[in-house]
């Protein structure tokens, strides 16, 4: 029985465009068979993302494993049941990427292909149907070429070899960059946008990190500078992100937007809500930070307000938009980035909206925060946990 999900979405968007258009792309390209691999090849570098309350982990062997939140078959298993420990995505190998939103899961193969499963009330999985969900992966329709993808909360953004965007899903906010603000069920292209090297989906906004290390966003503008009356419209047209360069990474969460610069410091801007401000104020603004007392970093994540820093030691720094929340220790009151107790020799960060994972060298994953739908992969759906608990019968490689 499909069910029907009824959701209310109040938006307040004021946005303008001139020129442009929308490139609509419908042809379907066959699926290749998936090649058979020898034991112990490598395919994939190792990776971990999660999403609201499911973790998805790319295996070197090409493999996807997920476990966690399933009632939109976000999981890709064949099932809507909730998984605390990893389980296989059904008939999905040969992959380079994943990426996670919401409630809906993507993977890029290495023939260029993106495949999704999960939540597609929105189209967010590229299909060119609207559904309720898949709890397989299928095809992305008339996508090829493509290097790198990203998902935003209820939107897909997908990066091809010749440096163009292309995104599907919620529109409501222009967070497609294709100059209006209608649902997409297939993937248009992104106007305006060329020589892009990485992309990032946030709540309702998107971001683009060009060669030349500057960043373009749009969606609901949470990034123009203090001075900016404007700040808190919203845009369906990519805009530069002013008083950054140098950039060589990007994160964003639901308010706001995290970038690694190539001198290894982080800066960070949010929306600022009225009465808020930080001058005390009720005006609407957003302001461009550095975050202080971190160094020598070389990657970042972000969940939905929790922030995080992976150092070139191996060692991970979080701190939250807000000013109090789950730390390393139990919820504390933080203004700035604490590391996190026990936590060495890590390679990758990700987070979800309330729990966090890190991948060791060794290949083992670790995660801590909420675990109500057994997110954390430990075996159990404990309601929380501050401490690092080790993700079960799952080793993703080894240096």
């Amino acid at each position: 029985m499909i069910r029907h999900l009824l959701l209310l979405c109040v938006v307040l968007l004021l946005t303008s465009c001139g020129g442009g258009g929308s490139y609509f792309s419908l042809v379907t390209a066959d699926p290749s068979p998936d090649p058979v691999l020898p034991p112990g090849s490598t395919v994939a570098t190792p990776a971990i993302a999660a999403g609201r309350l499911h973790t998805l982990v790319l295996k070197s062997d090409g493999t996807v494993w997920a476990w966690g939140w399933n009632a939109s078959g976000q999981l890709g298993n064949g099932t809507t049941t909730n998984n605390t420990i990893p389980v296989r995505v059904k008939d999905l190998t040969d992959v380079t990427a994943i990426a996670t939103g919401y409630s809906h899961s993507i993977a890029l193969k290495r023939d260029g292909t993106v495949w999704a499963w999960g939540n597609n009330i929105f189209g967010q999985l590229g299909t060119g149907t609207p559904a309720f969900h898949h709890s397989t992966p299928v095809q992305v329709k008339g996508l090829t070429g493509v290097t790198a993808i990203a998902a935003g909360h209820l939107h897909t953004l997908a990066l091809k070899s010749d440096g163009t965007v292309w995104a599907w899903g919620l529109n409501a906010s222009g967070q497609l960059g294709d100059c209006t603000t209608t649902k997409r069920v297939v993937p248009v292209r992104a106007s305006d946008l060329s020589g892009i090297k990485a992309i990032v989906g946030g709540y309702s906004h998107s971001i683009a990190l060009k060669k030349d290390g500057t960043i373009w966003a749009w969606g609901t503008n949470f990034w123009r500078q203090p001075e900016d009356e404007n700040s808190f419209l919203s845009t369906s047209i990519p805009t530069q992100v002013n008083g950054l360069t140098g950039v060589k990474a990007v994160a964003a969460g639901r308010l706001h937007t995290i970038a690694l610069k190539n001198d290894g410091t982080v800066w960070a801007w949010r929306a600022t809500l009225p009465g808020h401000s930080p001058d005390g104020g009720q005006a609407r603004r957003s302001t461009l930070v550095r975050v202080k007392g971190l160094t020598n970093v070389k990657a970042i994540a972000s969940g939905e307000s929790l922030c995080l820093a992976l150092k070139r030691d191996g060692t991970v720094w979080v701190w939250r938009v807000n000013t109090s929340g789950p730390w390393e220790g139990g919820p504390v009151t933080r203004t700035g980035p604490v590391r996190v107790k026990g936590l060495t020799n890590v390679k990758a960060v990700a987070g979800g909206d309330t729990h966090s994972l890190a991948l060791k060298n060794d290949g083992t994953v670790w995660a801590w925060g909420q675990n109500d739908f057994g997110q954390l992969g430990n075996g159990t759906t404990s309601k929380e946990s501050s401490t690092l608990v080790k993700v079960r019968e799952l080793t993703l490689s080894s240096t």
